[in-house]
């Protein structure tokens, strides 16, 4: 994947990044999301990355981080036993060493090829070293001749580093670029009429020409009309890769896989080019339709995905002009979701989007920036700004609203982010655990079947959820009837007479079971021993000295009401992150949450209390969605 983009000024005179006035778009991730006004410059922009080629980019380190880091060793080790002994060809060694440290740490276009021939030559040069001239006879601490064994480790060090090379750059090694540009005009139905019919073959594709007329009229006509992806030549496409060969049916079964699992609940999918009609039909079990008569969001949908599955293998830069068009804020989630999947993790993807649903996601999601388009309309300028998708600018330059649990049968209002993050990942393991018992046939999917709603903390005081409404209370009736309520238990347990206690109390009279207290004084007091002894390890990754804990110690009784970062700094050692707030609370909420969540991978790491929860939410869940799923 690309990590920086250095732009060609003649290309982007318009556009200004960050303020700086440099042409180099910083901070790239996996999905790169740019969000603005109309007519802010989002579109042309996004056009003019699709177009160009001659714009240099650095690859994410990832590539040359093991040999990097393995340099950086050995160049500690190296300086500091070549002073030791005196060894007047140190410098040579070590400056070689220095240089290359320096070279794979960053990288640009066209010089991958340039840094993989010089680690190549340290490798060699340090497998041949036989001998050091320079060495002095001070006293020996290697045993035999002293600069004996450390050739022989330096000439080991070689060997590492050649297999490595070959392991992560072949012989044949490159790094082609593929594009697609998925434009605002696309579709499934033909729109050529011809005689007494539509015709709908690859070459009349009016969507495609219309594009390249309006937009890329300078550019190679037949290269830039094999990237442009529409939807159109949907069926010829489809036909010639299950008249082809082995792996092209292969693509299309894994599609057809994704289709099933993603839409039908797992009834059979098959796409089936009609060969008298000129259209794609899709078999769901028995049944064959046209592609055009089922609804308009799941043929956006397989516009979308359908030329990601077309060009697995590749390195493809994807972008997509506003995929939200005709997507169910669900569909969106699943949309986003796919783009992460494993399958596709040599793509990158840059995407122009009006949703504020697609910000909303992003909060859930890792490996998506985010940029802002603004236009300075006195002096036609485009700024362009990396930001936080948190950052409510970004929401008021669309002038988002938070509508999008209105499309949801239900919703779970929680505290904060983390309960969410949490509460999602709790439900996500039951239902995989109910999938596999087959106690269910599909699971429910968020932002279809339910939503969560943020109240804030305290600020629940405000909402009212029944129907007895003072005048300054605002009604969470109108957003959702079907509401549950969670709430941490905080301090709440030391003062039983408190106004907290006797809110909490109210709420559960009311609801009854569509609330719940969790038991523990924070959301994440709940995790279970196995799961907070491994967060701890995932965050202390780089942490030189391992932690030390008593095991019998880290019990869920122990620390279920207590505040846990003052726990965890008192129980565990030497530790080097800070983990207790002032309060004594957890000070890295998220960070720390995102950790424990990417630890948490069964149903079975769940404390009581969280297999509790999860199973409460998917009652409620089940209960309020029972007319739509009989």
């Amino acid at each position: 994947m690309l990590s920086k983009l250095h732009l060609s000024s003649s290309n982007y005179s318009d556009f200004v990044l960050n303020d700086t006035g440099i042409k180099t778009l910083s901070r790239l991730n996996k999905i790169n999301v740019f969000i603005g006004q109309n007519n802010s410059g989002k579109s042309r922009f996004l056009r003019s990355l699709f177009a160009d080629e001659t714009y240099e980019f650095e690859l994410q380190k990832n590539n040359f981080s093991e040999i990097h880091n393995k340099l950086l060793e050995y160049r500690t080790i190296i300086r500091q036993k070549f002073d030791e002994h005196s060894i007047e060809d140190a410098d040579s060694v070590y400056v070689r060493i220095n240089e290359l440290c320096n070279v794979t740490k960053s990288y640009k276009k066209g010089r991958v090829k340039e840094v993989i021939e010089q680690v190549r030559t340290l490798a060699r040069f340090l497998t041949k070293l036989q001998s050091f001239s320079g060495w002095t006879g001070k006293v020996n601490t290697f045993g035999g001749v002293p600069p004996t064994y450390f050739i022989r480790q330096l000439n080991k060090m070689g060997e590492w580093i050649t297999e490595k090379l070959q392991e992560l750059f072949p012989d044949d090694f490159d790094f082609p670029i593929h594009k697609i540009y998925v434009p605002i005009l696309r579709g499934l139905r033909p729109m050529q009429w011809h005689g007494n019919e539509f015709i709908n073959t690859a070459t009349e594709d009016n969507y495609q020409r219309r594009t390249i007329r309006d937009y890329f009229k300078g550019l190679d006509q037949e290269k830039v009309a094999n990237e442009i992806f529409t939807g159109y030549s949907l069926y010829t496409e489809t036909k010639k890769l299950l008249l082809g060969n082995k792996e092209g049916r292969q693509k299309i079964k894994s599609f057809e896989e994704f289709l099933s699992n993603a839409f039908f609940e797992g009834e059979t999918v098959t796409l089936i080019p009609d060969i008298n009609n000129d259209v794609l039909l899709i078999g769901i079990g028995e049944e064959e339709r046209p592609v055009y008569e089922l609804g308009d969001g799941i043929q956006s949908i397989i516009i979308l995905l359908y030329p990601l599955f077309f060009h697995q293998g590749k390195n493809l830069l994807v972008f997509i002009e506003e995929p939200e068009n005709n997507l169910h804020p669900g569909l969106q989630r699943l949309f986003l979701e796919t783009l992460l999947s494993e399958q596709f993790k040599t793509y990158q993807y840059f995407i122009t989007t009006h949703s504020n649903h697609f910000l909303d996601l992003t909060l859930d999601l890792e490996h998506i920036s985010v940029y802002t388009f603004k236009k300075d309309r006195n002096n036609f300028i485009y700024h362009i700004e990396n930001t936080s998708n948190s950052d409510i600018k970004v929401l008021e330059l669309i002038g988002a609203r938070a509508s999008s649990v209105f499309l949801s049968n239900c919703t779970i209002w929680v505290e904060g982010i983390t309960d969410r993050l949490y509460l999602k990942k709790y439900l996500d393991l039951y239902q995989v655990y109910l999938l596999e018992s087959n106690k269910i046939q599909a699971s429910f999917k968020e932002d279809f079947h339910y939503s969560f709603v943020e109240y804030g903390g305290g600020n629940i005081v405000h909402w009212s959820f029944t129907n007895e409404l003072g005048w300054e209370k605002i009604s969470a009736t109108k957003i959702s009837s079907k509401i549950f309520v969670l709430a941490d238990k905080d301090s709440s347990q030391d003062t039983a007479n408190s106004a907290k206690n006797k809110r909490l109390a109210t709420l559960k009279r009311k609801l009854g079971k569509r609330f719940h207290m969790i038991d523990g004084r924070e959301i994440e007091n709940i995790l279970s021993p196995e799961i907070l002894i491994k967060t701890i390890k995932k965050l202390e990754t780089n942490n030189d000295s391992a932690i030390v804990y008593d095991p019998d110690e880290i019990i869920y009784a122990n620390y279920k009401d207590e505040k846990l970062g003052k726990f965890i700094e008192s129980h565990f050692k030497l530790l080097r992150r800070k983990y207790a707030a002032k309060s004594g609370t957890i000070s890295c909420k998220l960070d720390f949450c995102r950790s424990a969540i990417s630890v948490l991978d069964s149903y079975e790491h769940l404390s009581t209390e969280a297999k509790k929860i999860s199973t409460a939410l998917f009652n409620f869940i089940r209960d309020s969605n029972a007319e739509f799923t009989q």
